[in-house]
């Protein structure tokens, strides 16, 4: 760009001197200074620009300061807010976790599997006991019982009477084996065990009755009691079998 003649450069602002200074690596600290001291004699402004330059280079480094602290800082904010957030996506991921441990099991599933806790002998004598309860109500009331609906009144006044008349099949050919008088009742284990099998029943489908323990069910209960005690005072109750005793040296062989 040309400039006229009459133009006056005094306008124009002082533009700065500059210069590059490459030094050798091996250059120590002395000659450094020697240098720097040759320049500031033959140089003009060599001060000016030197300072210009150290300025220059401590803002640089103020500024790399600055972002590196200011990134320092962030970077731990970010770490002091993850710290925060890991317990509760922990938390969370325990909580989905604990949801999910146990089983979700269906009405139909949590019967069977209460169904199920007796063995088949047992269920076997429960199908006996509820058979000789019922084929008495065949014979002496013309019905059977519906267990899940029969009132608590009506199933103790049966039992009560059941108890009493309760007869076992067969008298002929168990008075093969005993006397007559006792074959014609059933032994008071018998007895017991068709009343508890009338009990498992009722717990099997549901129905809040205890039949042993119930107070509606005194009197049932009290009238089994007393036949029993007939039986045993008039010599109608036969007396348990027990299994033989084991002897000593048989104990010692079963334990070696």
């Amino acid at each position: 760009m040309e400039l006229d003649a009459d133009f006056d450069t005094s306008t124009l602002p002082d533009v700065p001197i500059t210069f590059e200074l490459q030094l050798p690596e091996d250059i120590n600290t002395d000659e450094v200074v020697d240098l720097f001291e040759i320049m500031h004699q033959e140089v003009e402004g060599f001060d000016e620009m030197l300072l210009h330059a150290v300025t220059s280079i401590n803002n640089d480094q103020t500024d790399t300061e600055t972002l590196q602290s200011t990134t320092f800082v962030e970077t731990v904010d970010v770490q002091v807010q993850q710290h925060h957030q890991e317990p509760a996506l922990i938390q969370d991921s325990e909580k989905t976790s604990n949801s999910r441990r146990f089983k979700n099991l269906d009405k139909d599933t949590l019967l069977e599997t209460e169904q199920n806790q007796f063995s088949a002998s047992t269920k076997k004598n429960t199908k006996w006991g509820d058979g000789v309860f019922n084929a008495w109500c065949s014979e002496r009331l013309a019905s059977t019982v519906d267990f899940q609906t029969v009132s608590v009144i009506s199933l103790n006044s049966s039992l009560s009477q059941f108890y009493a008349e309760a007869q076992p099949q067969n008298i002929t050919k168990r008075a093969l084996k005993m006397p007559e008088e006792q074959a014609q009742e059933y032994h008071k284990n018998s007895l017991k065990n068709v009343r508890a099998t009338i009990n498992r029943h009722l717990k099997d489908i549901g129905r809040s009755i205890d039949i042993v323990r119930d107070t509606e069910f005194k009197s049932a209960n009290s009238m089994l009691s007393a036949k029993l005690k007939f039986n045993l005072r008039n010599g109608l109750s036969r007396p348990t079998q027990h299994h033989p005793t084991i002897s000593t040296p048989e104990l010692i062989k079963i334990n070696t």
